[in-house]
């Protein structure tokens, strides 16, 4: 059997979603091919330098940065479920475009599923920016792609 994953970097609740989909295959004990896919959940988001995602997400739902702070507590817990450990005080607001570039030349490589781990973990726990060409390299390389390879792939739009 195989399951394809459509899912976006920047979601949070993709990650964790992941993390229980594997664990239930894992139980399961079958023969269960993940597939991820690439879906930008919002294409033409364009960050605003300095603004902190408590912020931006204050701003695109209409409510406090107090409720927001609230939300992503319940987010955490949720994470923590799936043996997460997220990081919202770290986490850069990103536009997921060039992400999806060199997750698509991972998945040509057979190395797709490796990089959204590595992604995903990287933005979520660890706060990286994954609209930094430098970051989206040393991502890349970690699962065996040739960082010329991204830095081609990544110079046009």
């Amino acid at each position: 059997m195989k399951i394809q994953v459509w899912s976006d970097f920047r979601c949070p609740f993709c990650y964790i979603g992941k993390k229980h989909l594997e664990e239930a295959i894992q139980k399961s004990g079958r023969d269960v091919q993940i597939e991820m896919m690439s879906f930008e959940l919002d294409p033409e988001h364009a960050p605003n330098p300095g603004e902190s995602m408590a912020e931006h997400l204050a701003a695109k739902y209409g409510i406090s940065v107090s409720e927001v702070e609230e939300n992503n507590a319940r987010v955490v817990s949720m994470a923590k479920s799936a043996g997460l450990n997220y990081d919202f005080d770290r986490l850069i607001d990103v536009n997921t475009f060039v992400a999806h570039k060199v997750f698509q030349l991972a998945k040509l490589k057979g190395v797709g599923n490796e990089f959204v781990e590595v992604a995903m973990s990287g933005h979520f726990e660890k706060g990286k920016d994954l609209s930094d060409l430098e970051t989206l390299i040393a991502m890349g390389e970690s699962v065996g792609l040739e960082r010329i390879a991204i830095e081609n792939l990544c110079q046009f739009r």
